[in-house]
């Protein structure tokens, strides 16, 4: 489970900006030691904000450019897809705390194969960052590291898709969005403001289902790093458990309006499948799925703030 450290500031408009100008400045340098390779493995050491970050990295590549973009674990890339594939590609690793020899690893394999490694990763033992390369490092000391990481994977992908995308109205768009991503906090913790209380109010009651659409699963991945006892599922099995009888008591719906006929459909049947004594709450965000991930994950993190800070 992720901490808020105790000296947190709190998540306003103000941290908000603080950690987004640090998460420029760091994009900025990620990008320039990427290089140009054709293949691209955007690889996670942890399962939270590292696998959230470089889900929403890989999702906005994937929709964007036309280049081979894959996902996975950092152990399936270095003990599988290197040693099988003659290709020499491009490594962006996201690591939590705890991960720093896999770190170490992942470095040695990359030299032993030609690829080429950069990981963000928090402040590591300076034996270990001198092994691996400064040149492969972009290391994030803060105390909200979730959100440094994704607003790092954000504008490092917008920076990406602008020098490899041919979709170039969309990448535009996409890089105005996420250029000030601090300036609409106050509008949108506003405009949610009644969802974020119902979070709040469905995650004090203990276990949780989280079904969360393709694009929103960074935003699951964070709640989940936070709330124990937290299950996530495809927004399409929502339709399998309730037909089967198979749902939880308490369920939080993750999505965007492009997937809401999902839960047109489940509104519709759970009368007929759902225990009375069931909650579902539906996170619905009206905005460019792309971008939709970030704003959901601000929200989960201003849910999270509110329920540690009373």
């Amino acid at each position: 489970m992720l901490p808020i450290p105790r000296d947190s500031a709190a998540l306003t408009q103000a941290t908000l900006s603080r950690i987004e100008a640090d998460s420029a400045s760091k994009a900025k340098e990620l990008v320039e030691r990427l290089g140009t390779l054709r293949t691209i493995y955007v690889a996670f050491a942890g399962s939270f904000y590292a696998q959230a970050s470089a889900h929403l990295l890989y999702w906005i590549l994937r929709q964007l450019t036309d280049h081979n973009v894959y996902i996975d674990p950092i152990e399936a890339v270095i003990y599988h897809t290197l040693a099988y594939h003659e290709e020499s590609p491009l490594i962006v690793l996201f690591a939590e705390p705890g991960t720093e020899n896999i770190v170490a690893r992942a470095a040695d394999a990359a030299r032993l194969t030609g690829a080429r490694l950069v990981a963000v990763t928090p402040p590591l033992p300076g034996i270990i960052a001198k092994h691996v390369g400064r040149d492969s490092l972009v290391e994030v000391a803060s105390q909200r590291p979730s959100l440094h990481y994704l607003l790092i994977a954000a504008k490092t992908a917008a920076s990406l898709a602008d020098k490899l995308s041919s979709i170039k109205v969309r990448v535009k768009r996409l890089i105005d969005e996420v250029s000030n991503i601090s300036a609409i906090y106050e509008s949108l913790i506003d405009a949610y403001k009644d969802t974020i209380e119902s979070i709040r109010e469905l995650i004090g009651r203990g276990e949780l289902d989280v079904y969360a659409s393709t694009t929103m699963l960074p935003a699951a991945y964070i709640l989940a790093g936070y709330q124990k006892n937290t299950r996530i599922y495809p927004l399409s099995s929502l339709l399998v458990h309730l037909s089967t009888r198979a749902l939880g008591p308490q369920i939080l719906a993750m999505l965007t309006d492009v997937e809401e006929d999902v839960m047109r459909e489940v509104r519709f049947k759970k009368s007929m499948y759902m225990n009375e004594e069931a909650r579902v709450i539906e996170l619905v965000m009206h905005t460019d799925p792309l971008t939709a991930p970030i704003y959901g994950s601000i929200i989960i993190e201003k849910v999270v703030d509110a329920t540690r800070r009373g």
